[in-house]
């Protein structure tokens, strides 16, 4: 296990260590057809990762007459930990156990997804994209110059660069340029902890 001084760090080398995570998972909701990431193929890419890191995650039922799934982000070596919650949403009638099974499973994975910054849900058949759900933003301008300096101070060579692309990315590209501005943020996040690691 690697030891890291502090939760954000031991969380950005886990993050750019994340292999591509597959849209495992169909449902359909009306005509809308989706392709999601299961709670299953989070957990068996980037537990052990996680783990290699120092980090462990923990899911729990909290509340009374509202329950919730509360999940934690945990550094080892601190204590220190990120906590998301979601609540439990039950289906009336049928199997009530079965609805809780189902509904404490939906708010780990959406938890899980929050806290390591995962896209869990994904719109597939473009039907919706021009109604409800609208194509994510790419970095901009000042983000892939910045990107482009971090690349160069810590000498990252351009082949590595489509590298650090496909895996924010979740493979869906190896081209900075496509990157969403959220995954641009957060390879410019782990490029910061190289270049500062690299100068101390």
């Amino acid at each position: 296990m690697k030891e890291h001084p502090n939760l954000p760090t031991a969380l950005a080398h886990a993050q750019v260590q994340f292999p591509a995570i597959r849209k495992d998972g169909e449902a359909q909701a009306g005509p809308r057809k989706y392709n999601y990431i299961t709670l299953d193929e989070i957990n068996r890419k980037c537990v052990p990762v996680l783990a290699e890191n120092g980090l462990v995650m923990t899911h729990e039922i909290s509340g009374r007459e509202h329950l919730k799934v509360v999940s934690n982000l945990i550094h080892v070596k601190t204590g220190d930990n990120l906590t998301s919650s979601c609540p439990l949403l039950i289906a009336d009638g049928g199997n009530r156990m079965q609805s809780l099974g189902s509904a404490r499973t939906y708010a780990m994975r959406y938890n899980t997804g929050s806290l390591l910054n995962i896209a869990v849900d994904f719109d597939d058949d473009g039907a919706g994209a021009g109604d409800s759900q609208a194509a994510p933003a790419t970095a901009t301008d000042k983000q892939l110059k910045y990107m482009e300096s971090l690349f160069e101070a810590v000498k990252v060579p351009q082949k590595k660069r489509e590298d650090w692309a496909s895996k924010v990315s979740s493979g869906r590209t190896r081209n900075c340029a496509e990157l969403t501005t959220s995954e641009a943020g957060r390879v410019i996040d782990h490029l910061a902890v190289k270049k500062d690691q690299a100068a101390e």
